[in-house]
């Protein structure tokens, strides 16, 4: 997806400078890939991707439980942007 919406390589982060893999991009790069299919996560998608690809299923469980708690979707997908 990064390539596809003009993201330079160079311009991606991962540990140990940054505490997850990922790209900072403009809000008009966010809006072209969301376009293309991409989907927005709520603030515990990253930690949740992470925990899946090491089977840290506790981890996934407890993300699991705070989303419940606090009211978001269980699968945090984010459907509508807030303002």
């Amino acid at each position: 997806m990064a390539a596809v919406i003009g993201v330079a390589r160079k311009w991606f982060q991962q540990p140990p400078k940054a505490s997850w893999c990922h790209y900072d991009i403009s809000l008009s790069m966010k809006a072209r890939a969301r376009q293309l299919g991409a989907l927005l996560t709520d603030k515990y998608g990253p930690v949740e991707h992470t925990a899946w690809q090491e089977n840290r299923f506790a981890k996934v469980v407890q993300i699991y439980d705070l989303r419940e708690k606090f009211g978001y979707p269980l699968d945090g997908i984010i459907r509508e942007e807030r303002p």
